[in-house]
């Protein structure tokens, strides 16, 4: 019985430890704010930046001042305005100048990489990219509404979905749930050889254990 536990734990882990994050979908419907951080990601040379607008709308339709921005930052992201200062600007796409007359999806890829080559960015750091609407409706204290769908993913080399900084961890991750498997087997084993000994509270033990485990 222990044996077969153990191996269902491992399995656990073994797809647990070589995880990666999640690609993003944004759907974005009748939002008026002026601004919002769409992802921040920490890019290495080789890395890569895809941008997928589906479906942009207005309302007015035709309403200008509607950008998305790529900025490289120094600092948390959230402390920058976008309508105000923020970090050194790359890229700004007016994407109110592309509705009605640029047939979607709007595709944007860029990779990360010190050549002179077309569609890079010559630069490695830690990337923002933001919605910006920052130009009032005529007569209205508040931007125009805005309708978006859109599908991104930032990776760096390997693939590797992970900023970076942060690409170890799923290997710290995976080196601490086997600490707390192994933890958990000796803390079975013992639990077996003492039959007379053990107590509910003993299995409630190995059950934590087994949480943590799969936390990891």
């Amino acid at each position: 019985m222990s044996r077969k536990l153990l191996l269902q734990i491992l399995a656990i882990v073994a797809i647990c430890g070589f995880a990666h994050s999640a690609i993003h979908n944004l759907d974005v419907e009748e939002d008026d704010r002026k601004w919002f951080l769409i992802e921040s990601f920490g890019f290495l040379y080789g890395g890569t930046l895809n941008i997928t607008v589906n479906e942009f709308a207005t309302n007015p339709p035709g309403h200008p001042g509607i950008d998305l921005i790529v900025a490289v930052t120094q600092t948390d992201s959230s402390a920058f305005d976008p309508c105000e200062t923020m970090g050194e600007t790359i890229l700004t796409y007016k994407l109110s100048d592309l509705s009605g007359v640029k047939s979607w999806p709007l595709v944007i890829t860029r990779t990360i990489s010190p050549s002179n080559e077309p569609n890079t960015l010559h630069q490695e750091g830690l990337y923002s990219i933001y919605f910006r609407n920052c130009q009032l409706v005529s007569g209205q204290d508040d931007p125009a509404e805005v309708t978006m769908d859109m599908h991104l993913e930032l990776f760096n080399a390997g693939p590797d979905y992970l900023s970076a900084g942060q690409s170890s961890l799923p290997i710290l991750f995976f080196v601490f749930t086997c600490i707390h498997v192994a933890l958990l087997v000796v803390w079975l084993v013992t639990l077996l050889r003492h039959k007379t000994e053990r107590r509910r509270l003993h299995w409630l033990m190995a059950v934590w254990s087994c949480l943590n485990s799969c936390h990891c």
